[in-house]
């Protein structure tokens, strides 16, 4: 069955050449929406966790699953995210895709997640994705990175 969320992982796929890095979607924040109103598949979310650099424990915490939940989750073919947690997904998805438009690489964004950082007193802004007031933090850090606006 091709659902939403697959037409969403079509038009996520990345041609590394043109580096998208999956912003024309998160872009489009009234479709965006109907993903999250729908459900995620757990097929979508399978691809999205190939092509992010988060460990499995990572995506539990932002979930806030346990990670045999999400393994039982990702075993199970017909499994449709709840709106909070493909919202959730998507949150974390728009945080790398816009670390990567900044940063210009997975591993070079990765490695600024996960160091303690002066501008969230001390904490790694990998910690602060487990809330969507975290995310926005984040994503406040990384357009004054983008723009040269150090504090």
């Amino acid at each position: 069955m091709v659902s939403a969320s697959y037409e969403l992982l079509s038009s996520l796929i990345v041609d590394s050449k043109e580096q998208k890095y999956f912003y024309e979607v998160i872009e489009n924040k009234l479709y965006t929406n109907t993903i999250i109103e729908n459900g995620l598949s757990i097929d979508v979310f399978a691809q999205i966790r190939l092509l992010t650099p988060y460990t499995d424990v990572e995506w539990s915490n932002y979930l806030d699953m346990s990670i045999k939940t999400l393994q039982r989750n990702l075993k199970d073919n017909s499994h449709v995210f709840k709106r909070l947690q493909s919202e959730k997904i998507i949150e974390v998805l728009e945080v790398f895709s816009i670390g990567m438009r900044v940063f210009g690489s997975a591993d070079k964004f990765y490695k600024w997640l996960n160091i303690n950082s002066y501008a969230f007193e001390g904490k790694k802004p990998t910690d602060l994705l487990i809330t969507s007031y975290g995310k926005e933090l984040i994503l406040a850090e990384l357009n004054r990175i983008e723009y040269g606006i150090f504090v």
